[in-house]
């Protein structure tokens, strides 16, 4: 019989223990970003953070049940109860009885998530017709007042929109402005300058303003400055108070030692030349009485040449 203890029997050799697996940091988690998972990884030293391992795996989310199944288990409760003479309430008030209660489950979820809308709808549904969102008249809104109580002044008549306008017209005449000017130039294609003079200028506009004002879409009013330089003596009026303000602007944008190369010399008589041209150019305009968007911007931009 051979001895043990000389011979002893072969052992299994241990199994080598799983490696963990390795999780980004909890900053590259953080900031959803692949992480190299070394620790410190390198989107921590590059940000010079301290890095910082994530010790536990993430936690699974709890899978949440559809309606589909949440109903179906409600109406299987509600037939258990119906079958044991247990009186209850059902989920849409009605009979407790089975063959008046059961509906088909499509139903039920859209009835669901009819009330979620509307326990979730902080403000009433606009109506919508074929044509679209009706917006509600301005001068109708006016004339819909409500009766006036005993013992006080009766509501003026209805306003018309006709003689509001035809009594603004009669305030604001076409000759005057609040400019306090009256003098209007027959002729303002001669104020502007020469056409590349004009891009040198739009160009000045778009380096120095645009970026801190942003009340112009620079494609659009390129292509529309562009069309106007070909044929100055018919511009439309808005549209030409609007280029006097973008040359009253790039003007102004320019430092004084800079403006005889630019603008041309000298600064503070081309800009007040230029802040003249736009003041007719909006008189003719009518911008009292337009409401075309140029009109707007081109008085925006003047009185912010004038204030600075």
């Amino acid at each position: 019989m051979p001895d043990t203890r000389l011979n002893p029997p072969p052992t299994n050799p241990p199994t080598p223990a799983k490696s963990q697996r390795v999780l980004s940091c909890v900053l590259c988690q953080q900031r959803k970003i692949k992480c190299d998972r070394t620790f410190p990884c390198e989107n921590c030293l590059r940000a010079k953070v301290q890095c910082v391992p994530a010790s536990q795996l993430p936690r699974h989310r709890k899978r949440r049940f559809a309606e589909r199944e949440l109903l179906d288990r409600l109406r299987q409760y509600e037939s258990l109860l119906r079958q044991n003479d247990i009186k209850f309430d059902s989920l849409h008030g009605g009979s407790t009885a089975e063959g008046d209660s059961r509906q088909s489950v499509e139903t039920e979820a859209e009835i669901v998530n009819e009330n979620s809308r509307e326990s979730f709808a902080p403000f009433p549904t606009p109506q919508f017709s074929q044509g679209g969102y009706q917006a509600k008249s301005f001068w109708k809104a006016m004339n819909e007042s409500p009766e006036p109580e005993s013992g006080t002044t009766p509501a003026p008549p209805d306003m018309n929109e006709s003689v509001v306008k035809k009594t603004w017209d009669q305030v604001f005449e076409p000759s005057t402005s609040l400019f306090g000017s009256q003098n209007t130039y027959l002729d303002l294609s001669d104020l502007h300058p020469e056409p590349s003079q004009i891009f040198r200028l739009w160009q000045i506009y778009l380096d120095n303003v645009d970026p801190l004002f942003k009340v112009t879409h620079t494609p659009t009013l390129q292509s529309r400055i562009i069309e106007a330089i070909t044929n100055l003596k018919d511009i439309k009026p808005a549209l030409e108070a609007l280029m006097f303000s973008v040359y009253c602007m790039a003007t102004l944008s320019v430092m004084s030692y800079e403006s005889d190369a630019l603008v041309g010399p000298p600064k503070d008589k081309t800009l007040a030349k230029y802040q003249d041209a736009c003041r007719q150019a909006l008189i003719r305009a009518q911008f009292l009485r337009s409401d075309d968007r140029d009109s707007l911007t081109a008085l925006y931009l003047y009185i912010v040449s004038l204030m600075l």
